[in-house]
């Protein structure tokens, strides 16, 4: 009979479905990208701070420059960001078990995509224009972080 029990609990055990991974909360890591001609390359520091709400999430991205590297192409004259921590840009985005994707708002117009699990989350900045189908665009950089909160 105790056989049969813990039979009944080992076959529950998989029936009950798993707990969907929740996003939200303020994500910190670190970030290199680069422009598309690569004329400003750059490293520095990244703060997500994102609220789920069933599959979207909306939220607010802030970046710290700590490094700027120009290319050597003396021909093109693009304006780098210098270092330094830019004001905070709203985000929206949605997730789908541990996946996740969202779009700075204008003027950059650049789309993230990226899974997380538990406290940790990585991601590619992709060049956009508009919403961007799954998958387009040109990658520019990445981000690699954890959960703060």
């Amino acid at each position: 009979m105790l056989a049969l029990l813990f039979g009944a609990i080992f076959v529950a055990s998989f029936a009950i479905p798993a707990e969907k991974q929740d996003i939200s909360g303020v994500w910190k890591g670190d970030a290199e990208w680069h422009n598309r001609e690569f004329s400003c390359a750059y490293k520095g520091k990244f703060i997500l701070n994102l609220q789920q709400n069933d599959d979207k999430f909306t939220g607010t991205w802030q970046v710290q420059v700590t490094e700027l590297t120009r290319g050597p192409n003396p021909a093109i004259k693009e304006v780098c960001f210098e270092p330094g921590t830019y004001p905070a840009i709203n985000i929206d985005g949605a997730v789908s078990d541990s996946n996740f994707w969202y779009i700075l708002s204008p003027p950059l117009k650049i789309k993230f995509e990226g899974s997380f699990a538990n406290d940790m989350m990585e991601a590619i900045a992709k060049d956009c224009v508009n919403r961007c189908p799954q998958g387009a665009g040109e990658i520019l950089g990445s981000i690699s972080g954890h959960k703060s909160d």
